[in-house]
């Protein structure tokens, strides 16, 4: 791969302009990761269940967060998709609203280096 948009496969940047919760944010922001054969299933739910257990601690700032579990919780491969939610989402309380989603796959723990 040469530079970042290198990392989006096809059909990875999408806006989503009707309200969602924060689950419906990880099923939008993993969903062409999973048509692309990049995760498996479980790997999104292996993100739902973290977010339940941990908070999500993938928001980077107020507004953007990067969604990703860890490499063999079903990573097929490196990629990531770019979803902007203009009526923003809540994770939880604690948490500022986030209107940017930057879902990461990485199949393995340094392959997505380049594109962080």
């Amino acid at each position: 791969m040469n530079g970042l948009i290198d990392y989006f496969p096809e059909n990875a940047f999408t806006v989503h302009q009707q309200d969602c919760d924060w689950q419906q944010a990880i099923d939008l922001s993993m969903r062409c990761l999973l048509e692309n054969n990049i995760v498996e299933p479980r790997y999104v739910a292996a993100i739902k269940h973290s977010t339940q257990n941990n908070g999500a601690y993938y928001i980077l700032t107020p507004e953007v967060a990067m969604p990703h579990a860890r490499p063999e919780e079903g990573a097929l491969g490196t990629a990531l998709t770019l979803t902007v939610l203009p009526q923003g989402v809540y994770f939880n309380d604690d948490n500022p609203q986030v209107k940017v989603l930057i879902g990461l796959a990485a199949k393995d723990a340094d392959s997505h280096i380049n594109a962080i």
